[in-house]
Protein backbone atom coordinates (compact mmCIF):
# COMPACT_ATOMS: atom_id res chain seq x y z
CA UNK A 1 0.00 0.00 0.00
CA UNK A 2 1.70 3.44 -0.79
CA UNK A 3 0.34 7.10 0.03
CA UNK A 4 -2.97 8.18 -0.78
CA UNK A 5 -1.40 11.57 -1.88
CA UNK A 6 1.73 11.03 -3.51
CA UNK A 7 1.92 7.04 -4.36
CA UNK A 8 5.07 6.72 -3.53
CA UNK A 9 6.41 6.63 -0.14
CA UNK A 10 4.81 3.95 3.22
CA UNK A 11 1.78 5.92 4.28
CA UNK A 12 1.43 6.23 8.05
CA UNK A 13 -1.63 4.42 9.36
CA UNK A 14 -3.81 7.04 10.90
CA UNK A 15 -4.05 9.81 8.23
CA UNK A 16 -3.29 7.11 4.80
CA UNK A 17 -0.33 10.04 3.95
CA UNK A 18 3.25 9.78 4.03
CA UNK A 19 5.14 11.42 6.71
CA UNK A 20 6.30 14.30 3.80
CA UNK A 21 2.56 14.21 2.73
CA UNK A 22 1.86 14.68 6.04
CA UNK A 23 4.23 17.83 6.59
CA UNK A 24 2.95 19.29 3.54
CA UNK A 25 -0.64 18.94 4.53
CA UNK A 26 0.02 20.65 8.10
CA UNK A 27 1.10 23.54 6.50
CA UNK A 28 -1.93 24.52 4.55
CA UNK A 29 -4.50 26.84 5.20
CA UNK A 30 -7.46 24.47 5.32
CA UNK A 31 -9.88 23.65 7.98
CA UNK A 32 -11.15 26.42 10.53
CA UNK A 33 -8.51 28.36 9.17
CA UNK A 34 -10.44 28.87 6.05
CA UNK A 35 -12.30 31.46 8.06
CA UNK A 36 -10.06 34.20 9.25
CA UNK A 37 -9.02 34.08 5.57
CA UNK A 38 -12.79 34.33 4.22
CA UNK A 39 -12.79 37.22 6.12
CA UNK A 40 -9.84 38.97 5.44
CA UNK A 41 -10.34 38.73 1.98
CA UNK A 42 -13.80 40.74 2.48
CA UNK A 43 -12.54 43.00 4.67
CA UNK A 44 -9.57 43.08 1.82
CA UNK A 45 -12.72 44.36 -0.76
CA UNK A 46 -15.08 46.29 1.70
CA UNK A 47 -12.08 49.03 3.09
CA UNK A 48 -11.67 50.69 -0.36
CA UNK A 49 -15.19 50.76 -0.87
CA UNK A 50 -16.14 51.94 2.55
CA UNK A 51 -12.64 54.80 2.61
CA UNK A 52 -14.29 56.05 -0.54
CA UNK A 53 -17.68 56.16 0.17
CA UNK A 54 -16.34 58.19 3.31
CA UNK A 55 -14.20 60.41 0.92
CA UNK A 56 -17.89 61.30 -1.46
CA UNK A 57 -19.55 62.46 1.70
CA UNK A 58 -16.90 65.31 2.32
CA UNK A 59 -18.10 66.44 -1.09
CA UNK A 60 -21.54 68.24 0.28
CA UNK A 61 -22.16 71.15 2.45
CA UNK A 62 -21.61 69.74 5.92
CA UNK A 63 -21.96 71.40 9.42
CA UNK A 64 -18.72 71.71 11.25
CA UNK A 65 -18.77 68.89 13.89
CA UNK A 66 -19.94 66.62 11.03
CA UNK A 67 -17.23 67.47 8.77
CA UNK A 68 -14.40 66.74 11.70
CA UNK A 69 -16.26 63.38 12.21
CA UNK A 70 -15.39 62.19 8.60
CA UNK A 71 -12.15 63.94 8.42
CA UNK A 72 -10.98 61.52 11.28
CA UNK A 73 -13.57 58.63 9.95
CA UNK A 74 -11.32 58.92 6.55
CA UNK A 75 -7.96 58.58 8.57
CA UNK A 76 -9.04 55.95 10.78
CA UNK A 77 -10.41 54.27 7.32
CA UNK A 78 -7.12 54.88 5.41
CA UNK A 79 -5.02 53.71 8.51
CA UNK A 80 -7.31 50.47 8.47
CA UNK A 81 -7.03 50.11 4.65
CA UNK A 82 -2.78 49.93 5.27
CA UNK A 83 -3.79 47.27 8.68
CA UNK A 84 -5.81 45.08 6.36
CA UNK A 85 -3.38 45.02 3.25
CA UNK A 86 -0.80 44.06 5.82
CA UNK A 87 -2.67 41.78 7.40
CA UNK A 88 -4.02 40.05 4.14
CA UNK A 89 -0.16 39.97 2.95
CA UNK A 90 1.26 38.38 5.88
CA UNK A 91 -1.83 35.84 6.05
CA UNK A 92 -1.77 34.25 2.67
CA UNK A 93 2.65 34.44 2.71
CA UNK A 94 2.44 32.24 5.95
CA UNK A 95 4.60 34.88 7.81
CA UNK A 96 6.01 33.74 11.25
CA UNK A 97 4.52 37.03 12.41
CA UNK A 98 1.38 36.60 11.93
CA UNK A 99 0.52 36.67 15.90
CA UNK A 100 1.98 40.28 16.15
CA UNK A 101 -0.05 41.59 12.86
CA UNK A 102 -3.66 39.83 13.20
CA UNK A 103 -4.30 40.77 16.48
CA UNK A 104 -3.68 44.57 16.00
CA UNK A 105 -5.50 43.97 13.03
CA UNK A 106 -8.70 42.41 14.79
CA UNK A 107 -8.21 45.39 17.59
CA UNK A 108 -8.21 48.29 14.98
CA UNK A 109 -11.45 46.47 13.46
CA UNK A 110 -13.65 46.58 16.94
CA UNK A 111 -11.86 50.12 17.00
CA UNK A 112 -13.50 51.35 13.30
CA UNK A 113 -16.37 49.46 14.89
CA UNK A 114 -17.01 51.40 17.17
CA UNK A 115 -16.12 54.96 15.75
CA UNK A 116 -18.67 54.04 13.32
CA UNK A 117 -21.74 52.34 15.32
CA UNK A 118 -21.49 53.65 18.51
CA UNK A 119 -19.82 56.64 18.79
CA UNK A 120 -21.78 58.14 15.35
CA UNK A 121 -24.89 56.53 16.94
CA UNK A 122 -24.18 58.97 20.49
CA UNK A 123 -22.66 62.19 18.42
CA UNK A 124 -25.93 61.93 16.41
CA UNK A 125 -28.37 60.96 18.73
CA UNK A 126 -29.91 57.62 16.47
CA UNK A 127 -30.50 54.61 17.74
CA UNK A 128 -28.36 51.78 16.50
CA UNK A 129 -29.91 49.87 13.86
CA UNK A 130 -29.79 46.00 12.73
CA UNK A 131 -26.54 46.39 10.40
CA UNK A 132 -24.55 48.06 13.13
CA UNK A 133 -25.94 45.59 15.27
CA UNK A 134 -24.40 43.16 12.92
CA UNK A 135 -21.05 45.07 12.41
CA UNK A 136 -20.76 45.19 16.30
CA UNK A 137 -21.14 41.53 16.32
CA UNK A 138 -18.74 40.52 13.87
CA UNK A 139 -16.12 42.88 15.77
CA UNK A 140 -16.50 41.50 18.95
CA UNK A 141 -16.61 37.75 17.07
CA UNK A 142 -13.12 38.65 15.60
CA UNK A 143 -11.50 40.01 18.91
CA UNK A 144 -13.39 36.88 21.44
CA UNK A 145 -12.65 34.07 19.20
CA UNK A 146 -9.72 34.70 16.55
CA UNK A 147 -7.37 36.10 18.85
CA UNK A 148 -6.85 33.72 21.64
CA UNK A 149 -7.28 31.19 18.54
CA UNK A 150 -3.71 32.61 17.12
CA UNK A 151 -2.34 33.11 20.31
CA UNK A 152 -2.92 29.63 21.73
CA UNK A 153 -3.50 27.38 18.95
CA UNK A 154 -0.85 25.02 18.24
CA UNK A 155 -1.48 24.74 14.69
CA UNK A 156 -0.55 28.64 13.66
CA UNK A 157 3.53 28.35 14.42
CA UNK A 158 3.08 25.00 12.11
CA UNK A 159 1.11 26.94 9.22
CA UNK A 160 2.55 30.22 9.63
CA UNK A 161 6.23 29.27 9.79
CA UNK A 162 8.05 31.87 7.02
Amino acid sequence: MKCIHCHENEPNKESGLCDNCEEKESSKINGILYLPALGLCLAAVLAPINFIKYLNMLSGDLPGYVAYYLYLGILILLIDLFITYFTVWSFFKKKKNIKKVIIPYYIFNTVVTLYFTVFASYLFKMPLDTPDIRALTSAAVGLIFWTPYFLFSKRIPVVFSK
